[in-house]
């Protein structure tokens, strides 16, 4: 008879013990939903900072697009260039004929 008692008791104690750790499970799953919350609207924010770095990148992108390729400007540097020796040539010339005719009128001066 002690013995059935003593497991009522236990089997007692045992549905107590179950119920209170059911709630303190409960409680804790409850604690993790709302930091789950907490880390969803967290990735919401980074989410939409990543939206605010494509567009900035698709921005550069477009720029990009519009700037020359490295064949370009090195063509471009090169019709720069020529015109530029050419411009020293035609200096050259201009430099010659103007002390070749000094020294035509030194020369005409000299024999008068």
């Amino acid at each position: 008879m002690e013995a059935l008692q003593t497991e009522a008791q236990m089997s007692n104690w045992n549905d107590n013990q179950l119920d209170k750790f059911e709630r303190r499970v409960d409680e804790r799953f409850d604690k993790v939903d709302e930091r789950f919350k907490r880390v969803d609207e967290r990735f919401k924010r980074v989410d939409e900072r990543f939206d605010k770095v494509d567009q900035r990148f698709n921005r550069i992108e477009e720029r990009l697009a519009d700037t020359p390729t490295r064949k370009e400007m090195n063509d471009g540097f090169a019709e720069i260039r020529g015109a530029v020796l050419g411009l020293q040539r035609t200096l050259l010339a201009s430099a010659s004929a103007i002390v070749a005719a000094l020294v035509g009128i030194v020369g005409a001066l000299l024999i008068s």
